[in-house]
C-alpha cells in the first residue's frame, strides 16, 4: 500500500491550498476510506474544518451503475465501501 505524505509547509501543500476545484474522475469505483482521506489531509493542509478543506470536488462518473472495488467482495462487503453522503 503507498501512503501520500507530506508537510503542511511542502511545495505539494503550498500547491494544494491554492487550488481552487478538484476533479475526481470515476469517483463511484473508490472506495469510501478514500474519501475519507482525503477528507482529512484537505482539512489538515487547508486549516478548515469544511468538508474537504473547503475545497469544490467534482465527481465524475455514472453512480447508479460502477460500484467500488472489493477483491473477492460480497454485497456484504461492497455496500458498505460505497459513498455515503451522509458521513461527510
Amino acid at each position: 500500500m503507498q501512503v501520500c505524505f507530506f508537510h503542511k509547509r511542502s511545495e505539494c501543500a503550498e500547491l494544494i491550498r491554492e487550488i481552487a476545484l478538484i476533479i475526481w474522475h470515476e469517483a463511484p469505483m473508490m472506495n469510501r476510506l478514500a474519501f475519507e482521506v482525503v477528507n482529512r489531509y484537505l482539512k489538515d493542509i487547508c486549516d478548515d474544518e469544511h468538508t474537504f478543506g473547503g475545497k469544490l470536488i467534482v465527481l465524475g462518473g455514472d453512480f447508479r451503475q460502477i460500484l467500488p472495488v472489493v477483491i473477492h467482495g460480497s454485497r456484504k462487503s461492497i455496500v458498505p465501501a460505497t459513498v455515503h453522503w451522509a458521513s461527510f
